[in-house]
């Protein structure tokens, strides 16, 4: 199987924003088990509205890749943001950072099933960490489903600590 094409999602590339929204959309919805909620996909909301408001933007200090196989079809996506954009998380997280602007997260690291177990991930990851390292953060948090052991250990192999659990996530970081 052919390595997918990595682009870095672009304000002016609606068509590939959708595509992108739908895969996130249709993964997690394969993945947990539920539809999409405005309040907790706001961010996915964020990709087709405009630059200003996307957490994603430049502007922002983010950034979100998409990959697309041969035939442009979206199989994988990664997102980084600063971390202040989770308010949910500001009171929960407020002993273990005292200045949530330097703090980068990593969102929406899906791959489509056959592409998984090919390093594709790993080398999503990377670029996240590069990029957030250039834009001044300091450490890169993420959340992960508490019902996904393997998941909690395939982040843990790339160097991410567990720091803090809630009913159904665990909160895991690492230097920068």
């Amino acid at each position: 199987m052919p390595m997918p094409a990595l682009h870095v999602l672009s304000p002016d590339a609606q068509d590939l924003a959708t595509a992108a929204r739908e895969f996130c959309l249709t993964t997690i919805k394969a993945t947990y088990g539920f539809d999409y909620t405005p309040a907790w996909h706001a961010d996915l909301d964020s990709l087709t509205g405009p630059a200003a408001a996307n957490h994603y933007a430049p502007a922002n200090r983010g950034r979100f890749w998409v990959l697309q196989d041969e035939a442009g079809t979206v199989v994988g996506t990664a997102g980084v943001r600063c971390l202040a954009y989770k308010p949910n998380f500001i009171q929960l997280l407020q002993g273990h950072y005292p200045d949530f602007t330097t703090i980068a997260s990593l969102w929406r690291t899906y791959l489509a099933p056959a592409y998984r177990g090919q390093g594709i991930g790993q080398q999503l990851n990377d670029a996240a960490l590069a990029f957030a390292r250039t834009q001044g953060y300091q450490r890169m948090f993420l959340e992960c489903n508490h019902a996904y052991p393997k998941l909690q250990a395939y982040w843990q192999r790339l160097g991410y600590q567990h720091f803090t659990s809630g009913p159904d996530f665990c909160c895991f970081d690492r230097a920068l």
